[in-house]
């Protein structure tokens, strides 16, 4: 994810294994530039909020129950120096 400008999905088999949810590894993208770094998913784990310092944003994404991404929301003004998310 970080500095990749993408997001990737996995899917967790009940013996513990991961399989990406899509085989070019971008389940979703956040732009080029970007730089993702952190991601939070909301406490009912509908939404999916990723911080982007390299283009001062937070973007969100709903999950969809089959793990995939859309995005619908994006907030700017991020300061820089944002190092992580936190959700409630």
């Amino acid at each position: 994810m970080t500095a990749s400008g993408s997001v990737s999905g996995y899917e967790a088999a009940y013996d513990g294994t991961l399989r990406l949810l899509n085989s070019d590894g971008v389940t979703a993208s956040t732009g080029t530039g970007s730089k993702p770094l952190d991601a939070a998913v909301s406490a009912d784990s509908r939404y999916l909020y990723v911080l982007t310092p390299g283009t001062a944003n937070v973007q969100g994404f709903t999950i969809a129950l089959d793990g995939s991404l859309a995005p619908i929301t994006q907030v700017s003004g991020v300061p820089a120096s944002a190092s992580g998310l936190i959700t409630q």
